[in-house]
């Protein structure tokens, strides 16, 4: 490392475009159901395997948790009343008629389904997304005392900013 300080270059084992932010685990809000927890862990150790989970996904892995227990009870709706129901609607005279149309909940399940896709794509882990998400750079390894005070002496006196002797 001191090498490439003294001559200016750049260590050849950092993949290029990692990104200086520190990988991290985002804590698993409390709120979740049981399936939604399953979720937040599954995802989880899938953006671990890339490289490319932080602590400030949290919110967003919420989020899509969230919208997957909405989406799977909207489903379980449809599954149970079908995706066309019968309506009782009254005309201008205020006789009942029974009408055809598309199941409320097809609506929340779809709309539920069209953000969790978006927040898949947020997070890399669709096939078009995958290769535009950066790898994290690897947590660094801690230091001893000594090694950190003999790292700072090899260090060529203007990455030290020491003032100039005249």
């Amino acid at each position: 490392m001191q090498e490439h300080l003294l001559h200016g270059s750049k260590p050849q084992n950092v993949l290029p475009g990692a990104l200086d932010i520190p990988p991290g685990k985002p804590r698993r809000p409390k709120a979740l159901s049981k399936e939604a927890k399953r979720i937040h862990r599954e995802l989880g150790s899938q953006l671990e395997e890339r490289r490319a989970l932080t602590r400030g996904d949290s919110e967003l892995l919420r989020l899509y948790c969230s919208l997957h227990d909405r989406q799977r009870h909207a489903q379980a709706k449809i599954d149970d009343q079908g995706e066309v129901c019968v309506y009782t609607r009254l005309d201008s005279n205020g006789e009942a008629h029974e009408m055809e149309k598309e199941n409320i909940w097809l609506g929340v399940a779809e709309r539920a389904e069209k953000q969790m896709l978006a927040i898949l794509v947020q997070l890399g882990l669709t096939p078009a997304a995958r290769m535009r998400v950066r790898p994290l750079k690897p947590a660094p390894v801690p230091m001893s005392k000594e090694e950190e005070f003999f790292s700072v002496l090899d260090r060529p006196r203007h990455v030290l900013d020491f003032p100039e002797e005249n």
